[in-house]
C-alpha cells in the first residue's frame, strides 16, 4: 500500500464480517506475513486484494485469512490519518482508471495474440 500506506506504518483494525470494494483490510499474506492491501472484489469465500502500489492484484484470499478493517494509520514519524468514505471511493476510483489503460492493453494483446 505504498501510496496510502507507509511501509513500518502502525495500523489500527477494527473487526467486521466482509470487506467491501475498496475498504482497506489486513489479512493473513503468503509466508505467515499479514499484508494491508484494498479490497477489489469479494465472492464465494474468497475476497481479492490489490496494494495500492502493486501492479497486478493479489491472490484470491480466503475469508478465514482475512484479519480486519484499516480504520487509523500511524505513520514511522507519528503522525496519523484516518481512512473513511471519502479515502475509500476517492482513491479507489482514481486507481481504477490509473489501472484502466493497462487492463485495456492487456486485452488488445491477448486479442491480437489469438488473430496472428
Amino acid at each position: 500500500m505504498g501510496r496510502t500506506i507507509v511501509s513500518g506504518s502502525a495500523v489500527w483494525i477494527v473487526a467486521q464480517e466482509q470487506p467491501r470494494w475498496g475498504e482497506v483490510w489486513a489479512f493473513g499474506g503468503p509466508g505467515g506475513t499479514i499484508a494491508v492491501h484494498r479490497c477489489s472484489w469479494s465472492r464465494r469465500g474468497h475476497t481479492r486484494f490489490w496494494g495500492d502500489g502493486n501492479p497486478t492484484p493479489d491472490p484470491p484470499t480466503p475469508d478465514a485469512q482475512l484479519i480486519g478493517k484499516v480504520i487509523r494509520i500511524e505513520a514511522p514519524d507519528g503522525t496519523t490519518t484516518g481512512l473513511g468514505p471519502v479515502d475509500r471511493f476517492g482513491r479507489s476510483t482514481l486507481l481504477w482508471l490509473w489501472r484502466l489503460p493497462r487492463r485495456a492493453r492487456g486485452r488488445v494483446r491477448r486479442l491480437l495474440a489469438r488473430r496472428l
